[in-house]
């Protein structure tokens, strides 16, 4: 309940939606359904959008990634899956890995180009994973189609 516990949130001392309160959302929202996992320093980042069945489309606009500005959408389309990544600004080519959660995809479609997907484990999460690695330059931008592996 907002506002509820006035020993943490005195009244007119404070404001309720402040960045340490809205920061778990953020986070949920960016890493949780976009599967954003920024790696600046290396340029790079990994990418493993995960939608639920109820949303059809997830779209992130000029994320900033250390020197890189990224933007990407996730969207249901019939029996497919379509991820476009745009890396607007950057010094450096952007580093993308692409990865499939717990799904073991043998190929994807990138630029209308079959490419072929390596299977593993998550460094960090250990789960099972199919990742595609990308260079994406500045000003250029990657279209990856896929079949659905089962009905949403």
């Amino acid at each position: 309940m907002p506002g509820g516990f006035v020993e943490v949130i005195p009244p007119g001392q404070s404001n309720f939606i402040q960045l340490w309160s809205v920061g778990p959302f953020i986070d949920m929202i960016i890493q949780g359904l976009g599967g954003i996992e920024p790696n600046a320093s290396k340029n790079q980042v990994r990418v493993s959008p995960s939608l639920p069945t109820e949303l059809s489309a997830l779209n992130f606009e000029r994320l900033q990634i250390g020197k890189h500005t990224l933007s990407f959408s996730h969207q249901l389309r019939g029996k497919m899956i379509e991820t476009v990544i745009t890396h607007h600004q950057g010094e450096k080519p952007l580093d993308i890995i692409f990865s499939i959660k717990n799904e073991e995809v043998d190929t994807i479609w990138v630029n209308d180009q079959k490419m072929v997907m390596s299977v593993g484990q998550h460094p960090t999460l250990g789960y099972i994973e199919s990742t595609l690695n990308l260079n994406l330059p500045n000003g250029t931008q990657a279209k990856l189609v896929r079949e659905l592996a089962f009905e949403n």
